[in-house]
């Protein structure tokens, strides 16, 4: 499968690097410390990403 994703028209960073620690259950790829960023950076500014903290809980339920 991962080369079937790999080798698509749609392949990217992400399935070419970290499918192998997703089949392995490892989601730990830092994304959350990114998304910190994005919420300091909303309390400053008043702006509203929910779509980025459904993200958040999703990763966090991984982890």
């Amino acid at each position: 499968m991962r080369d079937v994703v790999k080798m698509g028209s749609g392949n990217s960073w992400q399935p070419e690097n970290r499918t192998k620690a997703m089949g392995e259950n490892k989601f730990d790829f830092g994304i959350r410390k990114d998304l910190v960023f994005c919420f300091d950076e909303t309390e400053r500014n008043r702006a509203k990403l929910p779509f980025a903290k459904q993200i958040d809980e999703a990763y966090a339920l991984l982890q």
